[in-house]
């Protein structure tokens, strides 16, 4: 992360910001934790532009990558990670508070905006839909279901 004068700050992965440079330094908070034995993060606002896909490394050919949805989850720390207002461009209206609660055994997420809720939580490979609500400008109501 980089902090520049006048108080703005940018975080860079090569040469491209992960979210803008407007963001002034005193509005953005961030806070990284360890409490009750679980890491916490948790920002006020994180904006990904998704045209910084295209730098993140391609893939090498090394099979050191794990293979299998366990081997994923093995990975995972246990976490919870709370983001007021995640915004993905040029989607902006899909912008959203998400929660997150990670450990190997269960992961839950928690996404609420303007157009989208959802609910679920996956335990090994079942996968708990609670609550799945979607408004799309094409549609005249939203769409909502729920599934296990």
């Amino acid at each position: 992360m980089r902090r520049r004068a006048g108080g703005r700050a940018r975080c860079i992965f090569r040469r491209c910001a992960i979210w803008p440079t407007n963001v002034s330094w005193r509005r953005f908070r961030i806070a990284v934790g360890y409490q009750h034995q679980r890491w916490q993060a948790e920002a006020q606002r994180l904006t990904l532009d998704t045209a910084c896909l295209s730098h993140l490394p391609d893939d090498d050919g090394a099979d050191r990558a794990p293979r299998s949805l366990a081997q994923w989850q093995a990975l995972l720390p246990v976490a919870d990670v709370n983001i007021k207002q995640l915004l993905v461009n040029p989607y902006q209206s899909w912008a959203g508070a998400l929660s997150l609660r990670l450990d190997a055994r269960s992961q839950q997420l928690n996404y609420q905006g303007d157009n989208l809720r959802l609910q679920a939580e996956l335990q090994g490979q079942r996968l708990t839909l609670r609550q799945l609500q979607l408004q799309a400008p094409t549609l005249a109501s939203p769409l909502a279901c729920t599934a296990r």
